[in-house]
């Protein structure tokens, strides 16, 4: 007998559907004129928010090395309901990191710094007790291949993981390392470095690496994986990698300058866009990865990854800090871009549609950054699981999977995991186990939905099938540092 489907899903699906195909018309290799997909995005903006609970969003688009639109949607907090404009101030999170890159490589063109001595023989003492720090230098921290990890483990020292240079991995702990460096050799902090190098020269004036209190009536709230909202972070010490506070707006203006080729000399702007090292498409955090083969069109440059298509050279980067989500990209040959930053940990469920309307070929970007549509049926399940808890969760779950025969359009082993580790973080642990559960039947050979499942039970107190999930993930397992990891877990738990 045929499955019976509920009409709330069918109407979940076809809106799903009609939301895709109504965004594909006004792609960036359509007729369509600026002013036409300007007014689509305007329209499909606030839908979108709605769609995943993004409370702000601010857009900023770049044509010819002009900003041509600038605008703002939703609210900055609950309390005062005050509209996002393009100037209301968010946190950029992993976008410090280009805007930094792009200060360093102004020192080097100073002769203050060289990019390829160690960075060490600038610090008056040792960074930390490994060996390789020697090898470090300002090169392999702006391409990531430094071999820090992203950030210094709680409870164990700072190590360096494999050989500087041998292969990339994303840490923002090397661009803390850096920004070590550079204070000692200006003899400045970090903010005020930043403030003379970059947002006095470009006008940035609504940009700052620490908190000021004139920014108080412009910045967003932050909201996380449930939608509550969380206050503004005022740090008063500035992280290069992280703690940059900014609008779309001066964002916009940064892009500009580099798609005009200000504040570089010719040749160290082309060593910025110069693929120093090529990216493993299964990884971003690959300090554990062994790489297989690389992407032929995927890179990391100086401060930005690179997305090689032709003749085309696309530079970008994403920020989530798990409050704040944004995303820039911008191509070298055509002069556009877009720079969109939301006040959600859900913001860049939009991504690949907004950038899409305004950037060709973006797609392999998003497979990349590996982050759901904010149409796709798998956040159509974390949002209920979310909103409504595991029962109904999973009740559209089997429903969503009953509804499609196309194997492209299921609900991957990634996305669950990432489910049940988000419950798991806040502390939903039974929901945590369920969602693990069901992972663990839809994807039985994979030694990770054991691995993950067994953490969960062991947050629960439940040590006896913690360690009954763990032995098994451990006999499926082959990569040495994660055998070594779950062997560890288990000993902690029979002790």
């Amino acid at each position: 007998m045929k499955p019976k489907v509920s009409p709330k899903i069918i109407r979940m699906v076809l809106i799903t559907l009609l939301i895709f195909f109504s965004g594909n018309a006004f792609s960036s290799d359509s007729d369509e004129s600026p002013e036409k997909t300007i007014a689509a995005l305007q329209t499909k903006i606030p839908e979108m928010m709605r769609q995943v609970d993004v409370a702000g969003l601010s857009i900023a688009i770049i044509q010819n090395s002009k900003i041509v639109w600038a605008q703002g949607f939703g609210i900055t907090d609950y309390e005062s309901r005050n509209q996002v404009t393009e100037n209301t101030i968010f946190e950029a999170g992993s976008l410090s990191k280009p805007v930094f890159a792009y200060a360093v490589l102004k020192l080097i063109d100073q002769g203050l710094l060289d990019i390829d001595s160690s960075l060490s023989s600038y610090l008056p003492v040792k960074y930390i007790l490994d060996d390789q720090i020697d090898k470090v230098t300002a090169r392999m921290v702006l391409s990531h291949t430094s071999g820090f990890p992203l950030w210094w483990p709680e409870n164990e020292s700072l190590k360096i993981h494999f050989a500087p240079g041998e292969r990339f991995s994303y840490s923002s702990e090397g661009f803390v390392y850096l920004q070590n460096a550079i204070e000692a050799i200006t003899e400045k902090p970090l903010a005020e470095f930043m403030k003379k190098q970059v947002f006095e020269p470009l006008n940035m004036t609504n940009s700052s690496y620490v908190w000021n209190d004139r920014f108080e009536k412009q910045v967003a709230f932050g909201h996380n994986q449930l939608g509550q909202e969380e206050t503004p972070w005022k740090r008063n010490m500035g992280n290069a990698a992280s703690s940059l506070l900014t609008t779309a707006g001066d964002y916009a203006k940064f892009v500009t300058a580099i798609l005009n080729e200000d504040g570089l000399k010719p040749e160290t702007l082309k060593e910025m866009f110069n693929p120093q090292i090529r990216l493993d498409p299964n990884c971003i955090e690959c300090i554990d990865n062994q790489p297989g083969a690389l992407s032929e069109s995927l890179a990391w440059g100086l401060g930005w990854g690179l997305h090689l298509s032709g003749d085309e050279t696309l530079f970008w980067h994403w920020a989530d800090n798990l409050r704040f989500t944004s995303f820039c990209i911008a191509s070298r040959q055509s002069k556009s871009g877009v720079i969109f930053f939301t006040s959600s940990c859900n913001g860049l469920t939009l991504g690949d549609e907004i950038a899409g309307n305004i950037i060709s070929n973006v797609k392999p970007i998003f497979d990349w950054l590996k982050y759901e549509r904010y149409d796709s049926r798998a956040m159509i399940f974390r949002q209920t699981v979310l909103k409504k808890g595991t029962a109904e969760g999973l009740t559209t779950y089997f429903e969503l999977k009953r509804s499609s025969n196309d194997r492209n359009e299921s609900i991957s082993e990634n996305s669950i995991n990432e489910l049940g580790y988000i419950l798991l973080n806040i502390d939903r642990v039974a929901e945590a186990i369920d969602v693990f559960r069901l992972n663990v039947e839809e994807h039985p050979d994979s030694w990770n939905v054991y691995d993950s499942l067994a953490e969960a039970y062991a947050a629960q107190g439940d040590k006896e099938r913690a360690v009954n999930y763990y032995s098994i993930a451990l006999r499926r397992v082959t990569e040495k540092n994660q055998k070594k990891r779950i062997e560890q877990m288990m000993q902690k738990l029979t002790k």
